[in-house]
């Protein structure tokens, strides 16, 4: 199994989710069918590229709901787990450091509720120290067999559970008026 990472934050939220999925197989072809579904979507030719080089969940949430629609709909059809976890800001200086501990302790508790043994793919920060310390982490949990951060342009997967956390956060903050959440809340789990 394939556990996607990502995190989100809002001035009093903090996030990460994983996108538990059967293989990184199923997520390729779950984003394959995804962009042939919206390949008649009209999208200005100046915004395409910037659309599809990575489907960014601001410029769907904002700009581009049907294409957001359809990529939930591809993901509930891989019958995923979604797993998050989230952080309320208490009103203090978020910092850095801060921010990074608190990842690595929320990113250990969406793994330590999985069973079954998993890959982790992570969006990377560019940030070998921080990275280091995420990887030591995980691979303390023994059913985890690898752990590697990735570029979000080149893993589909990553694609897929940036817009996954968009949507956790906008129903937490009750700010999702176009109820994306109804589209996955079967699958979700909060931990």
């Amino acid at each position: 199994m394939i556990l996607y990472v990502d995190e989100t934050e809002n001035s009093e939220l903090f996030i990460v989710t994983g996108l538990l999925v059967k293989s990184r197989e199923d997520a390729i072809k779950a984003y394959a069918h995804f962009k042939n579904a919206i390949k008649d979507i009209p999208i200005p030719n100046k915004e395409k590229s910037k659309v599809y080089t990575e489907f960014k969940a601001i410029l769907l949430d904002r700009d581009y709901r049907r294409i957001k629609i359809k990529m939930l709909e591809e993901i509930n059809n891989i019958n995923p787990c979604i797993i998050y976890s989230c952080y309320i800001k208490k009103g203090e200086h978020f910092c850095q450091e801060y921010k990074e501990a608190t990842y690595i302790t929320l990113l250990s508790k969406i793994i330590s509720t999985i069973e079954s043994e998993i890959s982790v793919i992570f969006d990377g920060f560019n940030k070998p120290d921080f990275e280091y310390r995420i990887v030591n982490r995980v691979l303390s949990y023994r059913h985890v067999q690898a752990i590697m951060p990735m570029d979000s342009q080149r893993e589909t997967g990553l694609q897929f559970v940036d817009n996954l956390c968009s949507v956790i956060r906008l129903n937490k903050s009750n700010s999702d008026v176009y109820e994306f959440y109804e589209l996955i809340k079967n699958f979700v789990i909060e931990v």
